[in-house]
């Protein structure tokens, strides 16, 4: 049974051969990649069309430069031909870095596969590979040497603060220490918390201390108001400052404020709504302009412009003078009444009164009707 068996294998063997070979099926055999090994385990022979992946050995490349290569079966075998090379190329002098060198000789050339060691001066702090290797004509990514930090007594006296630790006029700090200040003695600071900052590639972000009493100025507090400084620093005890408006507003009341036990009371700007004098509303008050040349004109809010009573008309009050002025896009005048008008409102009221008490004035033409008082 034995004996058999092989020859029916044998036979199907043979039969499955020749079928393949009757179809024309092209495959191509297990390649020899020298220097190189598959990246996956593959079986043998494959079809046309069958990819096969593959790695070069550490100092080899693929024909194309490559780490990786990918091979495919066709018709006239593998393409490209899937095989591992020695990468001789060799690289030029090593990559020049800010504040740092390499350490050892100077070459025009360097081999391929030689690693030149990087170093940062004292203070500065190195980021990145210290070792870098020559491949393939081209030297891997260099090293930063990151700026230190110096404290300077200038800067601290310039933000009122100290160092907490130490009494030195100056202090080096590497890149990402931490510095600890303190305010100096009558100052203060509103977050302690900005009293301990970082060195930042050369940069410390310095807290600065005010003097007890002080005001700070609020850029949202500002922001809602309306209103601007042109200055940062903070506003000492008993100073007064003067606020601007923002564009296209006008002033409430009074743009000054005064720093009060650490308070400012902040002055408000409102929306300008400009005003126009109009021929009809001057003649419904009885006024005239005092001059032409305000006719025509735009006004912001709060603005006044001299008016007179035109003939025949006066005020009642002649000691108030007589003024337009804007009020949130309109202008509002005195009035002026006619003489014969305000003669009546000094009429003897002793025996009568007038219909209707609540007017103080009556228009021009208009009746006005009393009545005789109870005695």
């Amino acid at each position: 049974m034995t004996g058999l068996r092989t020859i029916l294998l044998v036979t199907l063997h043979l039969g499955l051969a020749a079928i393949q070979e009757g179809n024309s099926v092209k495959t191509c055999k297990n390649p020899v990649i020298e220097n190189g090994r598959f990246r996956y385990a593959f079986w043998f022979p494959k079809t046309v069309g069958t990819d096969i992946f593959f790695s070069c050995n550490n100092g080899y490349l693929t024909p194309l430069k490559e780490k990786y290569g990918r091979s495919n079966c066709t018709e006239n075998g593998w393409t490209p031909l899937p095989k591992c090379i020695s990468n001789k190329e060799p690289c030029g002098p090593p990559p020049i870095i800010d504040f740092g060198d390499y350490v050892g000789d100077r070459k025009t050339t360097y081999e391929a596969g030689s690693v030149v060691v990087y170093k940062c001066p004292n203070y500065y702090v190195l980021q990145g590979n210290q070792h870098i290797k020559c491949e393939n004509g081209t030297w891997q990514d260099p090293p930063i040497c990151l700026v230190p930090c110096t404290v300077k007594n200038i800067h601290l006296k310039e933000h009122n603060i100290l160092l907490r630790w130490t009494n030195a006029d100056k202090l080096y700090m590497e890149h990402d220490d931490l510095v600890s200040f303190v305010c100096m003695r009558g100052y203060e600071i509103s977050d302690p918390t900005q009293l301990n900052t970082k060195c930042n590639k050369g940069v410390i972000m310095y807290p600065k201390c005010f003097k007890i009493g002080s005001c700070f100025l609020s850029q949202s507090t500002m922001k809602i108001r309306n209103i601007s400084l042109d200055r940062m620093d903070e506003i000492l005890p008993g100073e007064t400052v003067q606020f601007e408006c923002n564009e296209g507003m006008v002033p409430e009341s009074n743009l000054e404020a005064t720093c009060e036990n650490g308070n400012l009371n902040y002055p408000k700007c409102v929306i300008a709504k400009p005003c126009r004098i109009s021929i009809e509303g001057l003649n419904e008050k009885n006024v005239e302009l005092q001059s032409m040349e305000y006719l025509g004109k735009t006004y912001k809010h709060g603005t006044e412009v001299n008016i007179v009573c035109k003939d025949g008309f006066k005020i009642r009050h002649p000691s108030i003078p007589l003024k337009g002025t804007c009020i949130d896009g309109n202008m509002n005048y005195h009035q002026c009444f006619r003489e014969n008008i305000l003669l009546m409102n000094n009429f003897d009221e002793s025996k009568l009164k007038p219909v209707h008490p609540n007017e103080a004035y009556y228009g021009d033409g208009e009746t006005v009707q009393y009545v005789c008082r109870q005695v």
